[in-house]
């Protein structure tokens, strides 16, 4: 590919994602969400988002999504894969929902309905497993109806989340959802 079709892809690629800030700034406006401090004691739903790039990652998340059951917790979990289709062996993992590239708008919003349905839902929790910045995962964190929300340590005053996570030196998804589990179950609930 050529300099100036890289560019041109960087540039739209920018265009579209600074009218779906727009959007979801609109629609955070809009969004009733009522706050409250949870523990991994007192909390009872969970929604997970996360990264569905390789097997290792499904593997990962699927042993938290075990350890949040064993701890009697309703969990839903839903992977990114941010290219254009879904392969086979994704609609094959039992408990999890799956969205793609394709499944986003011209403007980067997720519009698969089990997204829509994951982002109305009043969640106890919210944790957001991604430990790159993706737009459409980005978007269901911060229009999400949950009423704690846990995520990747974002700089600014926008951030959607009540509890951040630095992730500068952490190396792994592994290493992430300890670090998350150990500030959630020691977190003091407030409220």
């Amino acid at each position: 590919m050529s300099r100036i079709k890289i560019k041109l892809v960087i540039f739209l690629y920018n265009t579209r994602k600074s009218i779906g800030n727009y959007f979801l700034r609109k629609k955070i406006k809009t969004t009733n969400r009522r706050r409250k401090v949870y523990n991994m004691e007192s909390a009872r739903s969970i929604g997970i988002v996360y990264e569905a790039t390789n097997q290792l990652n499904y593997d990962i998340v699927n042993n938290l999504l075990k350890f949040f059951k064993e701890k009697q917790k309703s969990v839903k979990v839903i992977g990114y894969i941010p290219e254009r289709k879904l392969f086979q062996d994704y609609y094959l993992k039992l408990g999890f929902d799956f969205f793609s590239y394709n499944d986003l708008n011209w403007y980067l919003k997720p519009i698969k309905l089990s997204v829509i349905d994951f982002i109305d839902t009043e969640f106890d929790v919210f944790i957001d497993l991604s430990i790159k910045q993706y737009f459409p995962l980005d978007y269901i964190a911060a229009a999400s109806k949950a009423k704690f929300k846990i995520g990747r340590f974002v700089n600014g005053n926008k951030t959607p989340y009540d509890m951040m996570i630095h992730t500068d030196k952490i190396k792994s998804l592994e290493e992430y959802i300890e670090t998350i589990k150990l500030y959630f179950s020691t977190i003091n609930k407030i409220a």
